[in-house]
Formats: structure tokens, C-alpha cells, sequence
């Protein structure tokens, strides 16, 4: 018998990302990879929840690009969602933190290791990443 609780983790992958290999060039996409948003995450979740047979969700919980995932969850599918704790996130993000981003982003892409995104076979924007953060 299945649980009547089910406990999601938005953090586990799901799909393929950045670092898969592209069977079309047998290499890691890096920045080739297809840009996707929180929508797209969304509704791969409640995909992923359909092929499990999970027809509604106690609770959806999440902190971060978590919380956005729980807040668009019971956007999209508010008859599936029954309640919504949404930890350190937004629904919207503020200017200033749409620039911080832009100024991490630039961080990693500016370190010699960036390569334009490829840099799965030689060694990564440590020092970008370092100070991204």
C-alpha cells in the first residue's frame, strides 16, 4: 500500500542538464543545453507525478528555486496542490537580485576555465564560482 504521504525533493534531477552528453555530438551540451525556466520544471514534476500515478500533493514544500517550484506548482495546478510553505523564495524576483545574478553569472564566465561553457573535459571556473558566491 502507498503512503498517503509522499514527500517530493525539487532538488533531485529529473531530466538531463548541462553536463549530459548530447548523443548528437558525444560531447556535454554546456551551453548548448536548452534554455528552461520554472514553468518547464513545474510541469516536469506533475509529469513525473502522473507516471507515478500521484494524483494530488498533501503539501508542496521547498526554499530557494525550491520555493519558486512550490509557488508555480500551485499556480499551475491548484486543484493538485493542497498546501504551500515556501521557504527564502519569491514569486517574482526584485530587480536587485535579477542583477546579482547577472553579476554571479559574469563572475564564472570571466574565469579562464569558463571555455564558453565547455569546460567538462578540462578543469572548471573554480576561482568564477568561488566568487560568484
Amino acid at each position: 500500500m502507498i503512503s498517503s504521504y509522499i514527500s517530493t525533493n525539487y532538488n533531485y534531477r529529473i531530466s538531463r542538464g548541462p553536463s549530459s552528453i548530447n548523443v548528437l555530438t558525444g560531447k556535454p551540451y554546456g551551453t548548448t543545453f536548452p534554455i528552461i525556466g520554472v514553468v518547464d520544471m513545474v510541469n516536469a514534476i506533475f509529469m513525473l507525478l502522473d507516471h507515478l500515478g500521484i494524483d494530488k500533493l498533501y503539501g508542496s514544500v521547498g526554499s530557494s528555486l525550491g520555493g519558486m517550484l512550490s509557488v508555480q506548482s500551485a499556480v499551475s495546478y491548484p486543484e493538485r496542490v493542497g498546501r504551500l510553505i515556501t521557504i527564502s523564495s519569491c514569486a517574482q524576483s526584485h530587480p536587485s537580485s535579477i542583477a546579482m545574478r547577472y553579476l554571479q553569472r559574469k563572475c564564472i564566465m570571466c574565469d579562464p576555465n569558463w571555455n564558453k561553457g565547455h569546460y567538462y573535459d578540462g578543469p572548471y571556473p573554480k576561482v568564477g564560482m568561488k566568487l560568484a558566491r
